[in-house]
């Protein structure tokens, strides 16, 4: 059972951590149960017989929660910082009046730098169409990144309702500069 513990325990407190929503929950909760095991008498060794392995695993179990205590958390700088793709958006995604249509870019819009999209391959045609005359009627700025198949498929139904399509740049390229598949952005104008 101990080795149950101490397996993620040795291996989370001993890596580099990449994003610390994954392995710190998972780093309190193993240390959490293996306090819990430890203060039971004979816990460790099943009766209590081995002294020098009931004190060996305190240790371990010191050592590792002394580990845990001192990592630094990354900050969010040293996060996009290690990110693989190059996020920073174009310029004009910025404009707080800007609409801006993605589909599996949009958590990256959103978790790299604030910034809202909507996705809306889930619509039906009619349904989008709809919103396609409401954001023409507006007359603000509409931004589409075509970042999969289905937003090829949306850019065909905006053409068809008169709008033109021009390139703005791209988002999420890799870091060496070239622009990797299904990452241009769109300024869609009527």
């Amino acid at each position: 059972m101990l080795l149950w513990f101490l397996v993620p325990t040795a291996y989370f407190a001993t890596h580099k951590v990449a994003t610390p929503y994954y392995q710190f929950p998972t780093l309190f909760i193993t240390l959490l149960a293996m306090a819990l095991l430890l203060r039971q008498p004979g816990a460790i060794t099943n009766r209590g017989g081995n002294i020098l392995l009931q004190s060996g695993a305190w240790i371990l179990a010191a050592l590792l929660i002394a580990r845990a205590l001192f990592l630094p958390w990354p900050s969010p700088e040293l996060e996009r910082q290690s990110a693989k793709p190059d996020v920073t958006p174009p310029a004009a995604l910025r404009d707080p009046h800007a609409w801006i249509l993605a589909d599996r870019l949009s958590g990256a819009l959103w978790y790299y730098d604030g910034i809202p999209s909507l996705n809306i391959t889930g619509l039906d045609a009619p349904t989008r169409a709809a919103f396609f005359k409401y954001l023409q009627a507006r007359g603000a700025p509409v931004y589409m990144i075509v970042d999969n198949m289905a937003m090829v498929g949306v850019a065909q139904e905006l053409k068809g309702t008169g709008a033109a399509c021009a390139e703005a740049g791209h988002y999420c390229t890799a870091k060496s500069g070239q622009p990797a598949p299904f990452t241009a952005v769109y300024r869609v104008n009527w």
